[in-house]
């Protein structure tokens, strides 16, 4: 997750090397959501947390995180308002 945040692997490595394990799963697609999240692509977001409740890793975190994001979401689709959306570019 490191090396991804830090620029040093692709999205779709992590996501390679991920697949073994659902908690892994839940952690790169919740993180790849943030950071989507953050970039202003609030659809690609969504997808990624979708995808990061879709294993049911109960015991992580990152799936509480994901279920409470879709949450907001659903609730307001310009959640957060601060991060201005971009679009799917």
């Amino acid at each position: 997750m490191v090396e991804f945040l830090a620029g040093r692997l692709e999205e779709q490595k992590l996501l390679e090397k991920a697949v073994s394990n659902r908690l892994f799963q839940a952690n790169a697609h919740f993180t790849i959501g943030v950071v989507r999240l953050a970039a202003g692509r609030r659809e690609q977001a969504r997808e990624h947390f979708e995808k990061a409740v879709t294993p049911r890793a109960l015991e992580s975190f990152e799936y509480e995180w994901a279920r409470a994001y879709l949450a907001r979401m659903e609730a307001d689709p310009a959640w957060p308002a601060w991060i201005r959306d971009q679009g799917t570019k």
